[in-house]
């Protein structure tokens, strides 16, 4: 990979990292939800699936739809039930905080024993399953850089501009908003994050269905517009 192909993908990467998105709206979610750590976990586990994505569209983005194709729909309706669940346990928690303040301790203890790996794989999985990234390594990376005759060195160049750009974007972007949280968790704003989280698992649950049902030939079709 030469130094302008390096350098056009890795400002690409940070375009993608800084996008809106189901991903990103669940990264910010899990920061409020659980606190930093957790969300960097989450995002360690976005940047090592994209990581796998660009090897995968180096070795051959043929395979990468063909991947997507046989595991995208199964996995997205198991990640929208999951996200369904997060969303209910959430808002009865919230519940029972109203009429019980003093499980707060109690619940809280719960939610710790969750660990990291629970992120960390939610942040794979949803890179895995996100159509946006679909695209942009089947779609857009072909036609930015030259993915043909990629070596073993390339490879380790282009995973570790993955790393790089996640952290350059992810890390301050989840600070602040660690930061946010600690400032205004007392009162109606406590509750107001904790409702948003809870919408948020619910509209990226909806949006993973509709992804599964009617947008799955978005990334299998590229191929045919190339």
């Amino acid at each position: 990979m030469t130094f302008d192909a390096g350098l056009i993908f890795f400002i690409s990467m940070l375009l993608m990292w800084i996008k809106p998105g189901p991903a990103q709206l669940l990264k910010i979610a899990t920061t409020l939800d659980k606190g930093l750590p957790y969300g960097i976990s989450f995002s360690f586990g976005s940047i090592l699936m994209c990581s796998i994505f660009f090897v995968v569209a180096g070795l051959g983005y043929k395979a990468l739809s063909d991947i997507f194709s046989y595991t995208g729909f199964v996995l997205q309706i198991l990640g929208a039930i999951y996200l369904i669940y997060l969303s209910t346990r959430g808002f009865k928690k919230i519940y029972r905080n109203e009429t019980a303040p003093n499980l707060t301790k109690a619940n809280n203890a719960i939610q710790k024993k969750s660990g990291f790996f629970g992120s960390f794989t939610l942040g794979f999985f949803m890179a895995m399953t996100s159509p946006f990234w679909i695209f942009y390594f089947i779609g857009i990376l072909p036609s930015l850089i030259p993915l043909d005759g990629l070596d073993v060195n390339s490879f380790l160049l282009g995973a570790s501009l993955v790393l790089l750009s996640g952290i350059m974007v992810d890390w301050p972007l989840l600070t602040l908003i660690s930061q946010l949280k600690r400032a205004f968790l007392g009162g109606n704003t406590g509750k107001n994050i904790n409702l948003f989280i809870n919408i948020s698992f619910l509209l990226i649950a909806i949006f993973l269905l509709y992804s599964a049902f009617f947008g799955q030939n978005m990334a299998f079709e590229i191929n045919d517009v190339l």
